[in-house]
């Protein structure tokens, strides 16, 4: 604040004219890097998950400056913007337990601020602080503990547990079904019978190929052999499709399937007792952030499935295909006209 700013303001004080003065004031704040810096971080807080940033960002869209406002309304809410930077530094609001893989991974778990006795501080800062006991120390940890473990509670536990009580959201997909299992078997069976009429040595079968039962029964041997390449590949292709078109939902899957609350107690307890650990010898807290936000991994898999679910894609029991229904049907009404004409060429001999 500049020293003019501070004469008009006592003027003010003393009922003067000073809005000349007050225009020059908001005009010099507009123009600042601090108020550039006010708006970036506003910004970077409308996609913000933690519910401190919210907070924070419902402030933040209370800070405006009118033409119309004294030198005095004008101060009070440069001040309110400077109190805003100095609480929006991304290491005051950050989660421990749920921070997002980025920029941040290099970050110690020192270096996250918390509000201490009045004050902003880093832990490393409240760990080395003298004059303070180490169960005054402790309680603030704990309200911390309490402010993180909310949002872990909102993003995480409470999102999971939803998603849970929606009907056929979390069934595992399977490629190979017992359907598909049962035509694999099958067509694998009747490509080595066809193989083996092909090139056997046993006289009757081989007259099957060579087509001394008859052209009828030379024709659907053909037929069938072919058909039975054709949809060999064909179980083959549809396998494949759904091992690709499942592969996202059961990497997905995989992640969520785990005690939730179970989970967060464990990462919770890990982190205080890192915490209260280091702050009984007064050292500093070196372990990267990292080091305590597996529950990080469920945000990708709830947004995937609450994604899902908003856009009603339930999951149905596997079934056939229809293109799989059309082949097999095909594939048994040949089979059957090849062996009943198999067993009438026979019985003819």
């Amino acid at each position: 604040m500049r020293s003019v700013d501070k004469a008009m303001l006592l003027a003010e004080y003393f009922s003067l004219d000073v809005s000349k003065g007050v225009s020059s004031f908001i005009n010099w704040i507009k123009e600042s890097e601090t108020y550039k810096v006010f708006n970036d971080r506003m910004h970077s807080f409308r996609k913000t998950y933690s519910l401190k940033g919210k907070k924070l960002y419902e402030y933040g869209r209370s800070i405006h400056f009118k033409k119309s406002f004294s030198m005095e309304e004008a101060v009070v809410m440069y001040g309110k913007m400077l109190h805003f930077i100095n609480l929006s530094d991304e290491k005051f609001y950050m989660n421990p337990l749920i921070i997002e893989l980025s920029s941040s991974n290099k970050i110690v778990l020192g270096e996250i601020k918390i509000d201490f006795d009045g004050k902003v501080l880093s832990l490393n800062e409240v760990s080395l602080l003298e004059g303070y006991s180490f169960d005054f120390k402790k309680e603030y940890i704990k309200k911390a503990l309490e402010e993180w473990m909310k949002e872990v509670n909102e993003y995480i536990v409470e999102p999971k547990k939803k998603l849970e009580d929606k009907k056929d959201v979390f069934n595992m997909r399977n490629v190979f079904t017992l359907s598909r299992i049962i035509q694999f078997v099958f067509i694998s069976l009747m490509l080595a019978f066809m193989f083996v009429i092909r090139f056997s040595n046993i006289e009757f079968l081989n007259k099957i190929y060579t087509n001394e039962y008859g052209n009828l029964l030379g024709f659907t041997y053909y037929l069938l052999f072919s058909y039975s390449g054709i949809y060999f590949v064909e179980i083959i292709v549809i396998c494949f499709y759904f091992f690709l078109k499942f592969k996202e939902y059961r990497k997905n899957l995989k992640l969520l399937k785990i005690d939730i609350d179970g989970k967060v107690v464990n990462e919770k307890n890990k982190l205080e007792n890192y915490i209260l650990k280091q702050f009984t010898n007064n050292q500093t807290l070196d372990a990267k952030i990292t080091s305590f936000n597996s529950l990080s991994r469920l945000n990708a898999p709830l947004f995937y499935f609450a994604k899902r679910s908003a856009q009603n894609k339930k999951i149905l029991d596997d079934k056939m295909t229809e293109a799989e229904i059309i082949s097999s049907s095909i594939y048994a009404v040949l089979a059957i006209v090849f062996f009943l004409i198999f067993v009438i060429s026979l019985g003819g001999m």
